[in-house]
């Protein structure tokens, strides 16, 4: 599998200044990104529990300069292992957001993705073209399945969707160097080491009520009042790990981790946690 670099490129504060200043003109069209907001981000979804003090202050750092917001799912980060054993920290983001940055700056000027070709023969490729006001020629830019096709659930069942997503991000990243480069990659474009959670991290220290004491019969009002989540809930959970193309067995290894026996007796104060864990544990980017 070819990666066309590391995941982060940290600039130096020059190189930066197109970038600080697209965020400085953003800023009346969006919410800003401070460093309390993601503080509460990490806070809110059990991070701080899982992250190294270096690995906080890098995300923050990303996610500040380029003024991407982790609510809305514009960057994330997964720590993970390298085959020596060495941690790294990998920091993602999602095609969609390069569409949404494009459009901002006022001179995209209209884009086209296709594919060409078959698995079968080998040959499948996503092509994506690109026009810019300033630019007489557009950009043309081609990437090939069999250099990323990561030969898991979500490559094997949408190939299509998914070589399109990677070359979408690199085209727009080559259109547009100034304003993305040095933006994190997407998931699809990384090997499946670098953005699956696999390392053994501490989780929040959050401990479930005794199973003991809530009778099977229990009703809704009596579950409500020991904090469990509700049956919608529950069923947007599996929704959740099915998109993600996570095997019902997997999933609930990943809900016994935090300490519980499955769905029925996960807490509401766990509820978006373990989600957003169904979500980075995905093969693949659940983003489409």
């Amino acid at each position: 599998m070819q990666v066309l670099g590391i995941v982060i490129f940290l600039k130096s504060k020059g190189e930066n200044k197109m970038t600080n200043e697209i965020a400085v003109k953003e800023k009346g069209k969006m919410q800003e990104v401070t460093k309390e907001k993601l503080i509460q981000y990490l806070k809110d979804f059990g991070l701080t529990n899982s992250l190294e003090t270096n690995e906080i202050n890098q995300f923050m750092e990303i996610a500040i300069t380029f003024q991407l917001n982790p609510f809305k799912r514009e960057i994330y980060c997964i720590p993970f292992k390298m085959k020596d054993g060495q941690r790294k920290l990998s920091i993602i983001t999602g095609y969609e957001t390069y569409l949404k940055r494009a459009e901002r700056l006022g001179t995209l000027n209209g884009w086209e993705v296709s594919t060409q070709g078959s698995i079968k023969g080998g040959d499948l490729k996503a092509i994506v073209i690109i026009n810019r006001k300033d630019w007489e020629n557009p950009l043309k830019h081609e990437v090939y399945f069999v250099e990323y096709n990561q030969n898991n659930h979500i490559w094997n069942t949408k190939p299509i969707t998914m070589i399109k997503k990677v070359a979408i991000a690199q085209a727009f990243r080559l259109a547009f160097p100034d304003e993305f480069g040095g933006m994190p990659y997407t998931a699809d474009e990384l090997p499946e080491n670098m953005t699956n959670v696999k390392v053994e991290i501490e989780k929040p220290t959050i401990k479930p009520p005794p199973i003991a004491t809530i009778p099977a019969s229990e009703d809704k009002e009596k579950a409500s009042a020991v904090g469990l989540i509700n049956e919608k809930q529950g069923k947007r959970m599996y929704a959740i790990w099915k998109s993600a193309g996570l095997a019902d067995s997997q999933a609930l290894e990943i809900i016994k981790s935090y300490g519980f026996t499955g769905t029925k007796d996960v807490t509401i104060e766990t509820y978006d946690v373990i989600c957003e864990a169904l979500k980075l544990a995905e093969k693949g980017d659940a983003q489409e």
